[in-house]
């Protein structure tokens, strides 16, 4: 389905977006309308209270200390309330108290950062209320979702074109696959061996069209649109990663038009180059913004 023909009902037939494997194409393009007009409104200067008198939990169930400015800012730009909970785990047990304890709060929609999908799974189930997956090892979909929107804000279209993908399987990596196959694109993979999406996402990717594998990079980037990577794992020995750094000799087999998108954090100088990552080609800072723009359209047509 061509996104520019596609015709916008504001609404959603998700209750809650968990993966982007449970997302239909079409309320993926009503997340992507709704993040046009949004960000358009707020360039306009315009009022856009579509959460006032609602109350967002953030709720992160790991230990680590995740950003969430653009998820405050997108909630209180709506005129919404956000209350964070940080090591929600350590102050309120397991998912399944948090959960309960949550859906007594008169909270009306929730964002959870947690290791495991299934902890996801399981607050919404519990707490039934409107859940969004801010991150988990197994996906981000918040992320993947304004890549999309950043690609056709600058590309004017999705289906078509190619994105290739450089570096490790990571969440965005395993998201960007099965939302891009979704919108019509060409994915093509370059992994060291032994890094490649699992077989998980790949058996779900191949519901929805056809993508590469590959342990070649220059195959991956040969007439890419669309140049994307992200941090290397750790712990891991940097030298099988090396042939698959951005660079400019390497930039310079994808289209001439090529951009470049990194989800950030990045090394500057490790996964990419500085002449790249700085460079005009790079999307960095529109993806950033846009996360603020596509996080507003999923509360505003999630909680009504």
């Amino acid at each position: 389905m061509d996104i520019n023909k596609f015709t916008p009902k504001n609404k959603l037939k998700n209750t809650s977006i968990k993966k982007l494997t449970d997302i239909s194409i079409e309320d993926i393009y009503e997340i992507l309308y709704s993040a046009k007009l949004l960000k358009n409104k707020l360039l306009a200067k315009e009022p856009h209270n579509n959460l006032k008198n609602k109350t967002i939990a953030i709720l992160n169930m790991t230990p680590s200390k995740k950003s969430v400015f653009s998820l405050e800012m997108s909630i209180r730009q709506m005129g919404g309330e956000c209350v964070y909970f940080s090591e929600a785990k350590e102050k309120y047990g397991s998912i399944l108290d948090t959960a309960n304890i949550i859906k007594n709060y008169g909270i009306d929609g929730a964002v959870v950062f947690a290791n495991e999908q299934s902890e996801i799974e399981e607050f919404e189930r519990i707490s039934k209320i409107p859940t969004i997956t801010g991150l988990t090892s197994f996906s981000n979909p918040c992320q993947v979702l304004s890549d999309l929107f950043t690609i056709w804000e600058f590309k004017g279209k999705l289906s078509g074109l190619k994105i290739a993908y450089l570096g490790s399987d990571t969440n965005t990596a395993s998201s960007l696959l099965i939302g891009g196959v979704k919108c019509g694109m060409d994915i093509c993979f370059a992994c060291p061996k032994g890094f490649e999406p699992n077989n998980i996402i790949r058996e779900k990717a191949m519901q929805y069209g056809e993508y590469t594998i590959t342990n070649n990079p220059l195959e991956a980037i040969k007439n890419a649109d669309i140049v994307y990577t992200d941090k290397w794992p750790e712990n891991e020995n940097p030298d099988k990663f090396l042939p698959f750094r951005i660079n400019s000799e390497i930039f310079s087999k994808a289209k001439p038009d090529a951009l470049f998108m990194h989800p950030l954090p990045a090394k500057r100088g490790i996964e990419v180059t500085t002449e790249i990552i700085d460079g005009v080609c790079s999307l960095i800072y529109p993806q950033a913004e846009n996360k603020l723009h596509t996080e507003k359209a999923i509360f505003s047509l999630l909680i009504k």
